[in-house]
């Protein structure tokens, strides 16, 4: 009987050794997932602030451009309209008021002009907007060379 006991006790023995590598190995595997887990959990996170961070960017570049092209195209519109107003006067206008009101309107409307431009020309693709915009230009001031000297016909009222 003794052998009966000593073998049960060795083999309960066994057993618990069995189980104590069993739960270690367990253990280490399940902490092994977890930390890929959490390692992907990580970089997912990061991912996504990278992403938050590309779209904030993004949408601070288009609103910065947006503006830029706005300056720019109020300017050449300003142009466009300064040319027609030169070659007609309004009922009861004069040559000078008209002349100093559409002065005003270009320096309104070129005020920021040089800094959005700046601010242009340091984005990529944005050289068509600005070379557009200089075509305007240089056709404003060969309209000014050109412009005969005679007087503006009245327009309105008369």
């Amino acid at each position: 009987m003794p052998s009966e006991v000593a073998t049960a006790l060795g083999a309960a023995f066994v057993a618990s050794i069995l189980t104590t590598v069993g739960s270690r190995w367990i253990a280490g595997f399940q902490a092994k997932k977890s930390g890929e887990q959490e390692q992907l959990r990580r970089d997912h996170e990061r991912d996504q602030a990278r992403l938050a961070d590309e779209r904030t960017l993004r949408d601070a570049k288009r609103e910065r451009l947006r503006g830029d092209y706005a300056a720019i195209a109020f300017a050449a519109e300003s142009l466009r309209g300064a040319a027609k107003q030169l070659v007609m006067l309004l009922a009861g206008d004069r040559p000078e008021d008209r002349d100093g009101r559409l002065q005003q309107q270009l320096q309104d409307a070129t005020a920021d002009l040089g800094r959005a431009s700046t601010r242009l020309r340091l984005e990529e693709g944005t050289e068509p907007v600005i070379e557009a915009y200089q075509r305007v230009r240089s056709l404003w001031f060969t309209y000014l060379s050109q412009a005969p000297e005679a007087p503006p016909r009245p327009h309105g009222g008369r």
